[in-house]
């Protein structure tokens, strides 16, 4: 084998080998995405008094979209607290 050939080689074998780690990743983040109900935060956010119309996450934050003086604005929270934050 000549040197070129051991090197495709070797990559394709971190390739294979790093594909089951990337897959459980990408499965954790759908899964977290999965977890999240939105119509229920949205309700908690309007029993807070806070008039969001929608609700989504957002790296890491919820961001929800509220009515403020005939305006739609967006507005961050903590996911577990639904206290607002400064993005």
């Amino acid at each position: 084998m000549n040197s070129k050939t051991v090197l495709v080689l070797l990559a394709t074998i971190g390739a294979v080998t790093a594909l089951p780690t990337m897959g459980a990743m990408a499965m954790d983040h759908h899964e977290d995405r999965l977890d999240f109900d939105a119509d229920r935060t949205l309700r908690q956010l309007q029993d807070r008094g806070i008039d969001a119309t929608a609700v989504e996450q957002w790296n890491g934050l919820l961001r929800a979209y509220l009515q403020v003086d005939g305006q739609l604005i967006m507005q961050y929270f903590d996911p577990v607290t639904l206290k607002p934050v400064d993005a």
